[in-house]
Protein backbone atom coordinates (compact mmCIF):
# COMPACT_ATOMS: atom_id res chain seq x y z
CA UNK A 1 0.00 0.00 0.00
CA UNK A 2 1.26 3.76 -0.49
CA UNK A 3 2.16 5.67 2.04
CA UNK A 4 0.06 8.06 1.52
CA UNK A 5 -2.63 6.20 2.16
CA UNK A 6 -1.68 4.04 5.09
CA UNK A 7 -3.35 6.67 8.13
CA UNK A 8 -6.27 7.05 8.89
CA UNK A 9 -8.05 9.30 11.95
CA UNK A 10 -10.75 8.04 12.54
CA UNK A 11 -10.27 9.19 16.15
CA UNK A 12 -11.12 12.23 14.80
CA UNK A 13 -15.26 11.41 13.82
CA UNK A 14 -18.13 11.36 15.82
CA UNK A 15 -21.09 9.51 14.35
CA UNK A 16 -24.18 12.02 15.29
CA UNK A 17 -26.25 9.98 13.28
CA UNK A 18 -26.89 12.49 10.87
CA UNK A 19 -23.39 14.06 10.08
CA UNK A 20 -19.63 13.32 11.01
CA UNK A 21 -17.69 15.78 13.01
CA UNK A 22 -17.72 18.01 15.77
CA UNK A 23 -16.88 21.76 16.04
CA UNK A 24 -13.95 22.12 17.62
CA UNK A 25 -13.35 25.62 20.06
CA UNK A 26 -11.78 28.45 17.82
CA UNK A 27 -11.42 32.25 18.18
CA UNK A 28 -13.72 32.51 14.70
CA UNK A 29 -16.65 30.50 15.90
CA UNK A 30 -18.95 32.99 15.76
CA UNK A 31 -18.98 33.42 12.53
CA UNK A 32 -20.09 30.13 11.94
CA UNK A 33 -23.69 31.21 11.32
CA UNK A 34 -22.72 32.90 8.27
CA UNK A 35 -21.60 29.42 6.92
CA UNK A 36 -25.17 27.86 7.65
CA UNK A 37 -27.17 30.35 4.81
CA UNK A 38 -27.33 28.24 2.23
CA UNK A 39 -28.47 30.18 0.08
CA UNK A 40 -25.45 32.70 0.05
CA UNK A 41 -23.63 29.90 -1.69
CA UNK A 42 -25.96 29.00 -3.21
CA UNK A 43 -26.21 31.96 -4.80
CA UNK A 44 -22.48 32.65 -5.32
CA UNK A 45 -22.41 28.84 -7.28
CA UNK A 46 -25.16 30.26 -9.69
CA UNK A 47 -23.82 34.24 -10.31
CA UNK A 48 -20.19 32.99 -10.48
CA UNK A 49 -18.07 31.45 -13.19
CA UNK A 50 -15.56 30.99 -11.08
CA UNK A 51 -16.68 26.77 -10.36
CA UNK A 52 -17.09 25.90 -14.01
CA UNK A 53 -13.25 27.11 -15.00
CA UNK A 54 -12.09 25.14 -12.01
CA UNK A 55 -14.01 22.20 -13.22
CA UNK A 56 -12.08 22.60 -16.33
CA UNK A 57 -8.94 23.01 -14.76
CA UNK A 58 -8.99 19.98 -12.33
CA UNK A 59 -10.42 17.54 -15.00
CA UNK A 60 -7.60 18.01 -17.04
CA UNK A 61 -5.57 17.67 -13.53
CA UNK A 62 -6.88 14.20 -12.72
CA UNK A 63 -5.42 11.94 -15.76
CA UNK A 64 -6.02 8.22 -15.25
CA UNK A 65 -6.88 7.77 -11.18
CA UNK A 66 -5.90 4.33 -9.69
CA UNK A 67 -8.77 1.74 -8.16
CA UNK A 68 -8.55 3.30 -4.62
CA UNK A 69 -8.62 7.02 -3.97
CA UNK A 70 -8.64 9.71 -1.41
CA UNK A 71 -9.98 12.96 -1.23
CA UNK A 72 -9.48 15.60 1.56
CA UNK A 73 -12.19 18.74 0.13
CA UNK A 74 -11.03 21.43 2.39
CA UNK A 75 -14.00 24.33 2.88
CA UNK A 76 -16.27 21.71 1.00
CA UNK A 77 -19.39 23.55 2.53
CA UNK A 78 -22.47 21.42 0.93
CA UNK A 79 -20.40 19.82 -1.19
CA UNK A 80 -22.18 21.44 -4.40
CA UNK A 81 -18.68 21.47 -5.91
CA UNK A 82 -17.71 17.83 -5.05
CA UNK A 83 -20.75 16.77 -6.66
CA UNK A 84 -20.16 18.70 -9.83
CA UNK A 85 -16.30 17.32 -9.64
CA UNK A 86 -17.89 13.52 -9.49
CA UNK A 87 -20.47 14.47 -12.40
CA UNK A 88 -18.43 16.08 -14.47
CA UNK A 89 -15.50 12.69 -14.25
CA UNK A 90 -18.33 9.31 -13.89
CA UNK A 91 -16.24 7.78 -16.73
CA UNK A 92 -12.78 7.83 -14.80
CA UNK A 93 -14.04 7.43 -11.09
CA UNK A 94 -12.39 4.95 -9.26
CA UNK A 95 -13.47 1.63 -8.02
CA UNK A 96 -13.77 2.72 -4.53
CA UNK A 97 -13.81 6.70 -3.69
CA UNK A 98 -12.93 8.25 0.24
CA UNK A 99 -13.69 11.61 0.81
CA UNK A 100 -13.40 13.45 3.67
CA UNK A 101 -14.72 17.13 4.00
CA UNK A 102 -14.13 19.78 5.90
CA UNK A 103 -16.23 22.97 6.93
CA UNK A 104 -17.12 25.32 9.87
CA UNK A 105 -20.65 24.63 9.02
CA UNK A 106 -22.79 21.85 10.62
CA UNK A 107 -25.90 22.77 8.65
CA UNK A 108 -23.86 22.58 5.14
CA UNK A 109 -22.47 19.30 6.17
CA UNK A 110 -25.85 17.60 6.64
CA UNK A 111 -26.75 19.01 3.27
CA UNK A 112 -23.89 17.04 2.02
CA UNK A 113 -24.20 13.78 3.50
CA UNK A 114 -27.59 14.24 2.00
CA UNK A 115 -26.82 14.32 -1.52
CA UNK A 116 -27.08 10.86 -3.56
CA UNK A 117 -23.45 10.27 -4.30
CA UNK A 118 -22.82 6.89 -5.76
CA UNK A 119 -22.26 3.42 -3.55
CA UNK A 120 -18.70 3.45 -4.40
CA UNK A 121 -18.13 6.75 -2.59
CA UNK A 122 -17.49 6.71 1.03
CA UNK A 123 -17.92 10.58 2.75
CA UNK A 124 -16.37 11.74 5.96
CA UNK A 125 -17.23 15.17 7.69
CA UNK A 126 -15.58 17.31 10.12
CA UNK A 127 -17.05 20.22 11.57
CA UNK A 128 -13.97 22.76 11.74
CA UNK A 129 -11.28 24.96 10.10
CA UNK A 130 -9.17 23.88 7.49
CA UNK A 131 -6.25 24.22 10.75
CA UNK A 132 -7.68 22.29 13.39
CA UNK A 133 -8.51 19.10 10.54
CA UNK A 134 -4.74 19.43 9.93
CA UNK A 135 -3.52 19.80 13.59
CA UNK A 136 -4.97 16.86 14.41
CA UNK A 137 -4.63 14.65 11.24
CA UNK A 138 -1.58 13.99 10.20
CA UNK A 139 -2.87 11.74 7.42
CA UNK A 140 -2.01 12.20 3.64
CA UNK A 141 -4.82 11.66 0.98
CA UNK A 142 -4.25 11.02 -3.12
CA UNK A 143 -6.00 14.45 -3.35
CA UNK A 144 -5.91 17.41 -1.76
CA UNK A 145 -8.70 20.33 -2.85
CA UNK A 146 -8.60 23.45 -0.34
CA UNK A 147 -10.93 26.10 -2.05
CA UNK A 148 -11.47 29.32 -0.53
CA UNK A 149 -10.27 28.13 3.28
CA UNK A 150 -7.32 30.03 4.18
CA UNK A 151 -8.62 33.63 4.52
CA UNK A 152 -8.60 33.59 8.12
CA UNK A 153 -5.39 31.66 8.38
CA UNK A 154 -3.37 32.90 10.95
CA UNK A 155 -0.33 31.58 9.42
CA UNK A 156 -0.51 30.73 6.17
CA UNK A 157 3.21 29.24 5.67
CA UNK A 158 2.69 26.37 8.26
CA UNK A 159 -1.10 25.59 7.19
CA UNK A 160 0.20 25.94 3.38
CA UNK A 161 3.16 23.44 4.44
CA UNK A 162 0.91 21.15 6.39
CA UNK A 163 -1.58 20.74 3.00
CA UNK A 164 1.37 19.77 0.70
CA UNK A 165 2.64 17.47 3.23
CA UNK A 166 -0.89 15.46 3.39
CA UNK A 167 -0.88 15.82 -0.83
CA UNK A 168 0.15 13.59 -3.08
CA UNK A 169 -1.77 16.23 -5.47
CA UNK A 170 -3.18 19.47 -5.05
CA UNK A 171 -4.87 22.56 -5.65
CA UNK A 172 -5.12 25.45 -3.64
CA UNK A 173 -8.12 27.81 -4.96
CA UNK A 174 -7.75 31.41 -3.47
CA UNK A 175 -8.14 35.65 -4.85
CA UNK A 176 -6.87 37.84 -6.57
CA UNK A 177 -6.90 40.96 -5.78
CA UNK A 178 -9.95 42.01 -8.23
CA UNK A 179 -13.08 41.22 -7.40
CA UNK A 180 -14.78 39.94 -4.00
CA UNK A 181 -10.94 41.58 -2.58
CA UNK A 182 -12.28 45.37 -3.58
CA UNK A 183 -15.37 44.30 -1.83
CA UNK A 184 -13.76 43.37 1.41
CA UNK A 185 -11.11 46.15 1.32
CA UNK A 186 -13.55 48.47 0.33
CA UNK A 187 -16.23 47.77 3.29
CA UNK A 188 -13.94 45.76 5.62
CA UNK A 189 -15.80 47.64 8.76
CA UNK A 190 -19.07 45.88 7.70
CA UNK A 191 -16.93 42.20 7.50
CA UNK A 192 -18.66 40.02 9.37
CA UNK A 193 -15.75 37.84 9.90
CA UNK A 194 -13.24 38.97 12.47
CA UNK A 195 -10.65 36.89 11.47
CA UNK A 196 -10.90 37.94 7.92
CA UNK A 197 -6.93 39.02 7.28
CA UNK A 198 -8.04 39.83 3.84
CA UNK A 199 -5.26 37.51 1.96
CA UNK A 200 -5.38 37.54 -2.00
CA UNK A 201 -3.55 35.29 -4.23
CA UNK A 202 0.49 36.69 -3.92
CA UNK A 203 0.07 35.81 -0.27
CA UNK A 204 -0.41 32.14 -1.15
CA UNK A 205 2.22 32.63 -3.77
CA UNK A 206 4.76 34.18 -1.12
CA UNK A 207 3.95 31.50 1.50
CA UNK A 208 4.86 28.88 -0.71
CA UNK A 209 7.95 30.11 -2.25
CA UNK A 210 9.04 30.90 1.37
CA UNK A 211 8.79 27.43 2.96
CA UNK A 212 9.83 25.85 -0.27
CA UNK A 213 6.75 24.26 -1.58
CA UNK A 214 6.81 23.82 -5.30
CA UNK A 215 3.46 24.68 -7.51
CA UNK A 216 2.10 26.14 -10.56
CA UNK A 217 0.32 29.41 -10.39
CA UNK A 218 -2.41 29.38 -13.03
CA UNK A 219 -4.58 32.43 -13.60
CA UNK A 220 -8.34 33.19 -14.48
CA UNK A 221 -10.28 36.25 -14.66
CA UNK A 222 -13.76 35.15 -14.19
CA UNK A 223 -17.08 36.72 -13.91
CA UNK A 224 -19.75 37.24 -11.30
CA UNK A 225 -23.13 38.20 -12.41
CA UNK A 226 -24.79 41.12 -10.38
CA UNK A 227 -28.50 40.60 -9.30
CA UNK A 228 -30.68 43.93 -9.05
CA UNK A 229 -30.14 45.71 -5.81
CA UNK A 230 -33.74 45.77 -4.31
CA UNK A 231 -33.27 41.29 -4.97
CA UNK A 232 -33.04 38.59 -2.36
CA UNK A 233 -30.00 37.03 -4.61
CA UNK A 234 -28.57 40.19 -4.20
CA UNK A 235 -28.61 40.30 -0.59
CA UNK A 236 -27.64 37.16 0.08
CA UNK A 237 -24.35 37.95 -2.54
CA UNK A 238 -23.72 40.98 -0.80
CA UNK A 239 -23.77 39.18 2.65
CA UNK A 240 -21.64 36.19 1.06
CA UNK A 241 -19.11 38.78 0.17
CA UNK A 242 -18.70 40.21 3.56
CA UNK A 243 -19.29 37.34 5.26
CA UNK A 244 -22.07 38.78 7.48
CA UNK A 245 -25.49 38.02 7.68
CA UNK A 246 -28.23 39.67 5.51
CA UNK A 247 -30.18 40.99 9.17
CA UNK A 248 -26.68 42.57 9.75
CA UNK A 249 -26.71 44.98 6.78
CA UNK A 250 -28.79 47.99 6.11
CA UNK A 251 -30.62 49.45 3.52
CA UNK A 252 -28.31 52.46 2.86
CA UNK A 253 -25.50 49.56 2.99
CA UNK A 254 -26.67 47.29 0.92
CA UNK A 255 -27.04 49.72 -1.49
CA UNK A 256 -23.67 51.33 -1.12
CA UNK A 257 -22.22 47.79 -1.46
CA UNK A 258 -24.31 47.67 -4.74
CA UNK A 259 -23.49 51.04 -6.04
CA UNK A 260 -19.75 50.08 -5.72
CA UNK A 261 -19.85 47.00 -7.29
CA UNK A 262 -22.08 47.86 -10.36
CA UNK A 263 -19.93 51.13 -10.51
CA UNK A 264 -16.92 48.31 -11.94
CA UNK A 265 -19.06 46.66 -14.45
CA UNK A 266 -21.68 44.02 -14.60
CA UNK A 267 -20.62 40.89 -15.03
CA UNK A 268 -18.16 42.16 -12.13
CA UNK A 269 -14.66 40.92 -12.80
CA UNK A 270 -13.19 38.57 -9.93
CA UNK A 271 -9.97 36.90 -10.57
CA UNK A 272 -8.52 33.86 -9.05
CA UNK A 273 -5.85 31.58 -9.18
CA UNK A 274 -5.66 28.15 -8.83
CA UNK A 275 -1.70 26.52 -7.26
CA UNK A 276 -0.98 23.24 -8.58
CA UNK A 277 1.36 21.16 -6.03
CA UNK A 278 2.40 17.73 -5.84
CA UNK A 279 2.13 15.23 -9.08
CA UNK A 280 -0.94 17.65 -10.05
CA UNK A 281 1.51 20.25 -11.60
CA UNK A 282 2.62 17.66 -14.44
CA UNK A 283 -0.68 16.48 -15.09
CA UNK A 284 -1.67 20.03 -17.53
Amino acid sequence: MPPWRQKKCIDLFVDTGVFVGRVLGHQGVVWVEMYDKLEFFRTYFAKASEKRVFLESLSSKLGKLPENVSILDLGCHDGALMERILSQNTDRLPRNLRIVGVDPSGEALKRFHERKLPPSISLETFAGTTESYLESCKESFDWVISSHSLYWSANLQEVLKAISDSARSGVVVFRGERGICEIQSEFSKLLGNPAERLYDSSDIENALSTVGVPFEKENHQTEIAIPDEKSKEFRWLASFFLQTNDESLSEAEFSRVHDFVRSRGNPFRHDVSFFWLGDARTKA
